[in-house]
């Protein structure tokens, strides 16, 4: 009961280009007329075909009544302009593979709770995940491939190219290059049209494909730069292809850090890092910082030394020490968060240390992260 509106749209847009360059090559002079060409008519023909199965089979019906109210098209949009924040925010790459989860974490609103594994789009994914540098590259060779023309053999490159086509397009609306064997057939084109053009000499156009390609790029930048200057958060980033270290309010007041659990605070603590940040006014650091006015650790994230720390010290939900109960004195500057379903006997351990300020949480357990 599933179709896919990308493969509609790739494949209206690869025969449009064969109508196209049909039509342009009766009008260059390659044949006398468009209506004296077999190509421009065989073009119409497959253009008519798709457009008459898409009405029969009810695609062309459920994709415009779906638009306005089918959340996978509505939530790409919010996804892809995250995206390129996040592209301008990190230049050199989450990583592969991390671009769904790292998009749920530091970028994806508060209050939604969908799930990503990708950027559901194949190059918003390649660019967030490898950095603008390969992206860049990459997106150089293709233009320079695209641009290669050759008097010979010009309505079988054009086709060709059609075919190729639709597997660009189609990898604009889901990540379907990540799926080798869906490469074998534009492969293929690919490698038909270098060995036409064997032998001899087409303008590959090396410069003007250059300029293309960083005026893609800029246009992308430009783009990202806007979304980033308008989000109330700063983030910072590990050296190299990395994740998050910090994320800050454009004028924190404070220094806190934070040193997650995800047992405790669920996978996407990010997003309470980012709440916390903006409801505190403070730069929220992951794990141990000199410069902090507070640090929250959760669960077991809090080692013994930070105990005898003079620094004020959250600790929600914790272990049962290890050894002799705590004296009094001993603890300085200490709030603990208990949650109010005892699992173990921690919260009761905790609230019989007289020394120590005890903060229940109401109607949870271990995960407190709802209740934040």
């Amino acid at each position: 009961m599933t179709f896919s509106r990308g493969g509609l749209v790739a494949g209206v847009v690869a025969l449009g280009y064969v109508w196209v360059r049909a039509f342009w090559k009766t009008r260059t002079g390659f044949c006398r007329g468009a209506f004296r060409s077999v190509e421009f008519w065989l073009s119409v023909f497959l253009v008519l075909s798709l457009v008459i199965f898409a009405f029969c089979s009810g695609l062309a019906e459920r994709s415009a009544s779906g638009i306005a109210d089918d959340a996978s098209v509505t939530n790409r949009f919010s996804l892809w302009k995250s995206g390129l924040q996040m592209a301008y925010e990190n230049p050199a790459g989450f990583g592969s593979g991390k671009s769904g989860s790292e998009f749920m974490q530091w970028y994806q609103d508060p209050d939604r709770t969908e799930g990503y594994r990708t950027m559901v789009n194949s190059y918003l994914t390649f660019l967030v995940e490898r950095g603008w540098v390969v992206f860049g590259g990459c997106l150089f060779l293709l233009v320079a491939f695209w641009r290669v023309s050759s008097d010979k053999h010009i309505g079988l490159i054009a086709a060709l190219k059609a075919s190729i086509l639709a597997f660009l397009v189609a990898g604009i609306f889901s990540t379907t290059m990540e799926e080798g064997w869906l490469w074998i057939i534009p492969g293929l084109c690919v490698a038909v049209i270098l060995f036409l053009m064997m032998g001899k000499r087409p303008a590959w156009k090396p410069f003007s494909s250059l300029g293309i390609t960083f005026g893609i790029l800029g246009i992308l930048w430009v783009v990202g730069w806007h979304l980033s200057s308008r989000d109330p958060l700063v983030r910072r980033f590990a050296p190299g292809a990395g994740s998050v270290i910090s994320v800050s309010c454009r004028a924190p007041r404070a220094v806190i850090a934070l040193l997650p659990d995800s047992a405790v605070l669920g996978e996407q603590y990010g997003k309470l890092a980012r709440s916390l940040a903006l409801n505190a006014g403070a730069d929220v650091h992951l794990g141990a910082s000199a410069e902090a006015d507070l640090v929250l650790a959760t669960g077991e994230k809090c080692v013994a030394p930070t105990l005898s720390n003079m620094t004020p010290l959250i600790w929600v939900a914790p272990p049962v020490p290890s050894g002799e109960p705590l004296r009094d004195g001993a603890v300085r500057n200490l709030t603990v968060l208990v949650p109010e379903i005892d699992e173990g006997g921690r919260s009761e351990w905790w609230k019989n240390q007289k020394s120590v300020e005890i903060i229940p949480l109401e109607g949870v357990g271990m995960r407190v992260d709802w209740a934040w």
